[in-house]
C-alpha cells in the first residue's frame, strides 16, 4: 500500500512537468499573486516529489537510499526547469523609474484614450517576443485586472494592426497607431517589447524586453504601492 501511494505521488509530480501551466493558470484565474502561481508549479513538484521518495522504500544501505532519494527530486525539478526555464526578468521587480509626462507615446495614448490607466506595450509588428507577451503576458493582465492594456504597435498601416491582433488573438486590447515615431524610439531606444506603466497622465515605470517580472506584475496591480 506505502508503495502504491508512493507511486501515485510521484506520478502526480510527473503529471505537472507533462501540464506544466496546470496550477499556474489556476492560480491567475483564482487571485493568487501573479508570483505565487509562477512558483506554484515548482512549490507542486517539490513537495510531492519529496513526499513520494520519503514513502518509497528503497533496500539499500541508508546514505545511499537518502542519495538515490535526493537524485530523483531533482531530476523531477530538472525536468520542469527542461519544459519551463526560469529566466533572468521572472522575477524581476523594478526596472526604471520614469515619471515622464511629456513623450509622444504619452500624448497619442491619451489623446486616443482619455484617462487611460494601465500597461502599454510598445512592440514591432514582426517581433515574436511582443507577440508572445501579447498573447499571454498582456491578456492575462486584462483578465485578472481593471487596468487599461494597450499595444503602441511601430505600424502607421492600420491593416498591421488587424494582422497583429488576430494573430495574438487580443481584440480585447487597446490598439495604437503610431504618428510619431521619434518619441516610441526614444522610449523604446530599439528595445521590443517595452512595456509602460501609465498612470495620472504619466508614464510611470517602463520595463525593457523580459524584465516586466512576476513581482512588477504583482506590483502594478496593487497599483504600484
Amino acid at each position: 500500500m506505502r508503495i502504491f501511494a508512493a507511486l501515485v505521488v510521484l506520478l502526480l509530480s510527473v503529471l505537472l512537468i507533462i501540464f506544466p501551466d496546470v496550477l499556474y493558470n489556476y492560480g491567475i484565474s483564482g487571485g493568487w499573486s501573479w508570483t505565487f502561481s509562477a512558483l506554484s508549479h515548482w512549490i507542486g513538484i517539490f513537495v510531492l516529489s519529496t513526499v513520494g521518495v520519503i514513502l518509497l522504500p528503497f533496500q539499500m544501505k541508508k546514505i545511499y537510499a537518502t542519495l538515490l532519494k535526493i537524485t530523483v527530486v531533482l531530476a523531477l525539478l530538472g525536468g520542469y526547469f527542461f519544459v519551463r526555464p526560469i529566466y533572468q526578468g521572472d522575477y524581476k521587480k523594478a526596472d526604471r523609474e520614469l515619471n515622464d509626462a511629456t513623450n509622444s507615446v504619452l500624448t497619442e495614448v491619451l489623446a486616443a484614450k482619455p484617462g487611460f490607466e494601465g500597461v502599454i506595450c510598445i512592440a514591432s509588428p514582426g517581433c515574436p517576443f511582443c507577440k508572445i507577451a501579447t498573447r499571454y503576458r498582456l491578456k492575462e493582465i486584462k483578465r485578472r485586472t481593471n487596468l487599461g492594456v494597450g499595444v503602441f504597435l511601430a505600424a502607421k498601416d492600420s491593416s498591421a494592426i488587424t494582422a497583429y491582433s488576430e494573430e495574438t488573438e487580443s481584440p480585447e486590447l487597446d490598439y495604437f497607431l503610431v504618428e510619431n515615431t521619434d518619441g516610441m524610439n526614444q522610449m523604446s531606444e530599439g528595445r521590443y517589447p517595452t512595456f509602460l506603466y501609465i498612470k495620472d497622465k504619466k508614464i510611470i515605470h517602463k520595463w525593457s524586453n523580459d524584465n516586466l517580472g512576476y513581482p512588477a506584475l504583482d506590483w502594478i496591480e496593487s497599483g504600484m504601492e
